[in-house]
């Protein structure tokens, strides 16, 4: 019996392209906690919650934070900066917000 390559994680495919984008694909979600700061005081490096919709980013005296609605859990603030570059969660929230905007 013969072992076909997995066509979707291919073994040797380390440089792989995003999929071009939809026609119908929403403009990418923009934090407005995130819009209302400063760049200095953003995460550095960028995380990939920065541009999710199911991220809910807050400040407080304390600095700013971000909890996960997929994960329930606080994913990133200045005491624990996880610099996540990659979440199934933020594409679900983005397939989402699609179906929404195409009812």
């Amino acid at each position: 019996m013969e072992i076909q390559d997995d066509p979707i994680f291919p073994e040797d495919d380390t440089t792989s392209t995003p999929p071009e984008p939809m026609q119908d694909e929403l403009a990418p979600y923009i934090s407005p906690t995130l819009a209302s700061i400063s760049a200095k005081e953003r995460p550095d490096p960028s995380t990939v919650c920065e541009v999710c919709p199911a991220s809910v980013w807050f400040t407080s005296p304390a600095g700013l934070k971000c909890f996960c609605r997929v994960m329930h859990l606080v994913t990133w603030s200045k005491e624990e900066p996880n610099d996540l570059t990659h979440c199934d969660g933020e594409v679900m929230a983005n397939l989402e917000r699609m179906e929404k905007a195409n009812k």
